[in-house]
């Protein structure tokens, strides 16, 4: 189903596949991706390409200073989109009463607008009553290579 709704506007990744590909032959596709993606061994090369840097990434400019200004962008096939969708839909009911209210990423009409507006809004509430406001921001460009993976899946195992 998800490969029937892919937005054919959008670049196709690393891997060349355009999306209207993807959805005109979704019919024909469904089945045998189905199986290469249940397969427990394909989620584990998978795994191993992903971690081994295997992704593309590309510049793009965070202002209108492209020289100086440049930030990387990772490019992910659309099938590795489709399989997050589909994993996201089926994990994120399970874990959301786990999450904290302030918890905003990977959230269902959640967005960065919403935890800007939570914030200033704390702010705005501590200045107005004669206190303070203070704020830490911490870079997490590479918390995701730190995290034990082990750990987590351990975890997300004894939730089921």
């Amino acid at each position: 189903m998800q490969l029937c709704i892919l937005n054919i506007n959008k670049a196709a990744g690393p891997d060349g596949l355009p999306n209207w590909l993807l959805r005109d032959f979704a019919p024909y596709l469904s089945q045998p991706l189905a199986a290469i993606f249940n397969d427990y061994s394909s989620w584990l090369c998978t795994a191993s390409l992903e971690i081994s840097g295997s992704d593309t990434s590309t510049e793009l400019p965070r202002s209108r200073s492209v020289q100086t200004d440049l930030r990387p962008i990772l490019l992910l096939p659309s099938l590795a989109k489709v399989v997050e969708s589909i994993i996201g839909q089926w994990l994120l009911p399970v874990l959301e009463p786990a999450l904290i209210p302030n918890q905003f990423g990977s959230r269902r009409q959640k967005s960065t607008t919403h935890a800007l507006v939570a914030m200033t809004g704390a702010w705005q509430f501590a200045l107005n009553r004669g206190g303070a406001a203070r704020a830490r921001f911490v870079d997490f460009k590479k918390a995701f290579d730190s995290v034990n993976h082990n750990l987590s899946l351990r975890k997300l195992h004894s939730i089921f």
